[in-house]
């Protein structure tokens, strides 16, 4: 990555998100024992704690965000539990969502490192195609 000008400082933050994305994946909850929500809450703390040093934020704010969502009325904002379905959908929209905004900043990165610094120079592209559906059929092949 130091080739196409990326610093050692952009590198450990990329491999930090990335370490926080899979790691993400390894969260699990469980169903709350208050009888009085149908709430859940992280069951491997330690590993949220992991999570939030990478991304360098606060554990109980990360865990908050993940198994409540914040409701806001016209005077009052209420955190309202979710289930273990919906905190696992919020995970897994979290970690594609840093994902995709760490892929889209790498694109923006080579592009600006790829870009001619003389408008006159005949400039080079490297063009990516990726067609969403094709990994679904039997027989995947690039002449599709």
């Amino acid at each position: 990555m130091g080739i196409i000008g990326i610093s050692e400082i952009d590198q450990k933050s990329i491999f930090r998100v990335l370490s926080a994305c899979l790691n993400l994946g390894d969260i699990n909850f469980i169903e709350s024992n208050n009888s009085s929500s149908d709430g859940c809450k992280i069951e491997n703390i330690d590993k949220l704690d992991i999570i939030a040093n990478l991304l360098e934020v606060d554990s109980k704010q990360l865990g908050s965000s993940i198994c409540f969502r914040k409701m806001t009325t016209a005077s009052e904002e209420y955190l309202v539990p979710r289930n273990v379905k919906q905190a696992m959908s919020t995970r897994d929209a979290l970690v594609k969502a840093l994902y995709e905004r760490l892929f889209k900043w790498l694109v923006d990165r080579v592009n600006e490192m790829i870009a001619p610094t003389n408008p006159s120079e005949v400039s080079l592209v490297i063009g990516i195609l990726d067609i969403f559906g094709f990994e679904n059929f039997k027989y995947n092949s690039f002449e599709q």
